[in-house]
């Protein structure tokens, strides 16, 4: 199960494990980047939409919400048994989205530039944004869409592949 901070398309999570059993099985593994290009590709629209919430509902103060929108949000495939689908989930860089959804609070370096002393420039507050749960109402409504393009990507590698079903 996904943390939160992590959003997973798993309506065909099966068929999707299934199908990557299947092409290892043949030998043809690298079709997989057919449908990992296909959902990046896909993916695209929610990532932009979280970066779009960060920039517009994040605190202001000190560029804190262009800093946070420049987190680098990922898209991965799974294929496990229990875990295949979707996942888009922000990778590590200095920056915690999933802490922020959970806690609605942002750990942040201080502002430095002029008057400000080097050794404020390292360290850290934390702010109160009164938001929780925002990653996953952001990512909500790009669920079918996603989903749809899933199936297809998988459709479209069985067919690749010379696999019937």
């Amino acid at each position: 199960m996904p943390g939160r901070g992590e959003w997973t398309v798993r309506g065909s999570g099966a068929e999707l494990h299934v199908l990557s059993k299947e092409l290892r099985k043949t030998g043809q593994s690298g079709l997989k980047k057919n449908i990992t290009k296909a959902m990046r590709v896909a993916t695209v629209p929610a990532r932009d939409a979280v970066r779009s919430y960060l920039r517009d509902e994040m605190p202001k103060g000190g560029g804190l919400n262009e800093w946070l929108a420049k987190s680098r949000i990922t898209t991965s495939i799974l294929t496990g048994p229990k875990t295949a689908g979707v996942v888009i989930r922000d990778s590590k860089s200095g920056h915690d989205l999933k802490a922020i959804n959970r806690t609605g609070k942002v750990r942040h370096p201080t502002r430095s530039g002029p008057g400000f002393k080097t050794e404020d420039r390292k360290k850290w507050r934390l702010t109160d944004t009164g938001k929780t749960n925002w990653w996953e109402e952001t990512l909500y409504s790009f669920d079918p869409a996603v989903r749809a393009a899933l199936i297809v990507a998988m459709y479209e590698t069985a067919r690749e592949a010379g696999f019937r079903g």
